[in-house]
């Protein structure tokens, strides 16, 4: 077996009297790429955030190749040889690919070289830029990138400081199923130049094709770990974090009509066009399931039909009357509900108060709405006097779709629900959504998860550069020709 690289022994670390991280122990060795997963809250990203001194340790012992860490300054930590990147890419949207890139490499140069101009690409930027693919797009806006590029951008530029160790953080939150691949190649060969790689990371399709061995944490403290195999056959694992399957629910039967009507819409971002001639209709009592890559234009529509961008031109109907011009808040009361991807609360103000503040803005019978959002997320009862600021993603998530609930929409507009959130509560938002059809609700949902979507959908339609490129009903989906539509 290789050196060990990484040694973790007791690991605390506690926001006031809460443990984020609560008495770890954890061995990394050289060339090694380990995958931890467990429920949003576990811990997970504080550890990465504690082995960087993101976050100082309150008791417990991290040494790095035979160097205790714990204490040591951030810059002193990435000189050391860590490098890690955020669950949002951290890159400079203004700058070229190269750009970025260059920036990162001159940490490691002595000062007096940063004063000189450099000339061309040095050895190791291109080197950098060439693992993650990105060298014929060098001269590019980092902001012009897809969001894959922009992470795979984000590990170049940790790339060329050399780490000895990368961290990182949901790499494929958010990503493509070719983008996925061809991040979980780029792991692997990340590894095979002698970088140790540690992995967190949601999405279990993505950890069972390239994961070999697994960490599993689950209240700051490591649950269990083996191979994928053995961690998916324990128990707790599949009580706390995996859930059990789903069978597919097929197309419920939905009302005549269409609660919602968009007309050849054209949105614009300045002199950029985002949304061109774009026309959808969402059944009444059903679901419709908006796919494509990113930046494509999904949530600007989700955006336009709530009234958050102007429209240049087309119509948008909701129940047979034209709302194109009203405001925000008159959608609302004409029965619009829009969850965005921030999961947006109130941080300070409890999940019960959160709930009430809406619903008294909504002028709604307050405790009968909150009853009822509860009835749907019957976890959020657990938590009700906790701030909304100190929830996991998955709570943070459900409690985001209750808010929106008690405004008694007709129509909910839902914008990548299950991102970056653990299987079992992606279970139970699954079944929230398809409780919330059942009794009579229209859904809008932006969704890259498409065995989710599927399960869920009566129509589907597919977004490409502003435009609409297919759509239909679910019984007309073809998956080989979706896969195409969303890769890059």
């Amino acid at each position: 077996m290789s050196a060990q690289l990484l040694e973790i022994r007791g690991l605390v670390v506690a926001f006031d009297a809460f443990r984020a991280v609560d008495g770890l122990d954890l061995t990394l060795h050289e060339h090694e790429v380990r995958f931890v997963i467990g429920p949003n809250g576990a811990g997970k990203t504080t550890l990465i955030d504690a082995i960087t001194n993101l976050v100082g340790p309150t008791s417990g012992s991290i040494r790095f190749a035979g160097e205790e860490l714990a204490g040591q300054k951030e810059h002193a930590i990435v000189r050391a040889g860590i490098g890690r990147t955020f669950q949002t890419p951290s890159v400079f949207d203004e700058l070229t690919v190269l750009e970025n890139v260059d920036i990162a490499a001159t940490f490691r140069l002595p000062f007096r070289s940063l004063l000189r101009r450099r000339k061309g690409m040095s050895d190791d930027v291109a080197r950098a830029l060439e693992s993650v693919h990105l060298t014929d797009q060098r001269e590019d806006a980092a902001g012009s990138l897809s969001h894959g590029q922009k992470q795979w951008l984000e590990i170049a530029m940790v790339l060329v400081q050399r780490p000895r160790l990368l961290l990182l953080d949901e790499p494929v939150a958010g990503m493509t199923e070719k983008e996925r691949l061809r991040t979980g190649e780029l792991i692997t060969q990340i590894a095979k130049a002698a970088t140790t790689v540690l992995v967190v990371e949601h999405d279990m399709d993505f950890v069972r094709r390239f994961a070999h061995k697994v960490t599993v944490m689950h209240e700051g403290k490591v649950l269990t770990e083996g191979t994928v195999a053995e961690v998916q056959r324990n128990e707790t694992v599949r009580e706390v974090y995996l859930g059990r399957p789903r069978d597919a629910r097929g197309a419920a039967e939905v009302a005549a009509g269409q609660i919602l009507s968009v007309d050849a819409l054209e949105v614009s971002y300045g002199p950029t066009q985002v949304i061109s001639g774009v026309s959808l209709d969402v059944p009444a009592g059903g679901l419709c399931c908006l796919m494509g890559r990113n930046g494509v234009g999904k949530s600007t529509l989700l955006q336009t039909i709530v009234g958050l961008q102007p429209v240049q031109a087309g119509s948008i109907t909701l129940a047979g009357e034209t709302i194109t011009k009203r405001a925000p808040y008159d959608r609302v009361k004409a029965g619009i509900a829009y969850v965005p991807q921030g999961r947006e609360s109130f941080p300070y103000l409890t999940v019960l108060e959160n709930l009430r503040v809406v619903a008294e803005a909504s002028q709604k019978s307050g405790a009968d709405v909150v009853e009822a959002a509860l009835e749907r997320f019957p976890r959020l009862r657990k938590i009700l006097d906790r701030p909304a600021g100190f929830l996991s993603g998955g709570e943070a998530q459900q409690l985001a779709i209750a808010r929106a609930l008690v405004t008694g929409p007709r129509l909910l507009l839902l914008d990548e629900p299950t991102e970056g959130i653990q299987p079992s509560i992606i279970l139970e938002i699954e079944d929230a959504i398809a409780d919330l059809k059942s009794s009579g609700m229209s859904i809008l949902l932006v969704e890259q998860y498409v065995d989710f979507a599927m399960r869920l959908a009566d129509t589907y339609a597919v977004m490409d550069v502003g435009r609409i490129v297919a759509a239909g009903p679910t019984e007309t989906f073809e998956r080989d020709r979706m896969q195409q539509l969303m890769s890059v």
